[in-house]
């Protein structure tokens, strides 16, 4: 790989075709639904006592999908990935729930005999949000209610912001193969400092 701020840089992937408003309602019609089911759950059924409930919370980039999944190659658990993320598995913001510690736990509720395994970024609490939360408070009431919680972080901040530009240029956020990577990418000096310097705002509110 190259980093070059004089090289053209790589061709993008083609955009997604935008949601229409319709699919964007028909989506957060389906999160409120499953929402109100969690939050139901919750209230009537007890956390089961043998269940070992886990969160990864870290930045995105930084190995916790990868840990998810090495995690649930043990069959111990199954990968459920960015649960809390109010864009997870669609391209447009789909909603996002009102007390995620109960929204999770109505969740885990309904499989009382597997374990249970999710990732959770700084960002699903704050920027994603319209309405943020405090991420102290929130980890700290997961903790109350028996989650584990696993931090995973970089240290090398410049490293990280460099990796999102190789997502950037790759097209994808996971590589799953060993073939030789070759990307030309064209760095924006004062995008990469305010990369780095976000970056670095995220580890003061962790």
């Amino acid at each position: 790989m190259s980093v070059s701020p004089s090289q053209p840089s790589a061709p993008k992937k083609k955009k997604r075709k935008k949601a229409t408003p319709w699919q964007k309602r028909k989506a957060w019609i389906r999160f409120r639904c499953k929402e109100i089911k969690n939050y139901f759950v919750n209230i009537v059924r007890p956390l089961p006592n043998d269940q070992v409930r886990v969160l990864i919370f870290a930045q995105g980039r930084s190995g916790s999908t990868l840990l998810e999944n090495l995690i649930s190659s043990t069959k111990y658990f199954e990968q459920r990935g960015e649960l809390l993320g109010p864009f997870h598995k669609t391209r447009f913001h789909q909603g996002e729930a009102m007390f995620p510690v109960h929204y999770m736990n109505g969740l885990a509720k309904q499989t009382p005999d597997e374990n249970f395994i999710f990732h959770i970024k700084v960002t699903h609490l704050t920027d994603e949000r319209k309405k943020p939360l405090d991420p102290g408070k929130v980890l700290e009431r997961f903790q109350q209610y028996g989650w584990k919680c696993i931090f995973l972080t970089r240290r090398n901040r410049v490293k990280h912001a460099l990796s999102n530009l190789v997502l950037n240029a790759r097209g994808n956020a996971h590589k799953f193969n060993n073939d030789e990577e070759k990307h030309q990418i064209l760095v924006d000096c004062d995008n990469f400092v305010e990369r780095v310097s976000k970056k670095l705002y995220f580890d003061a509110l962790e």
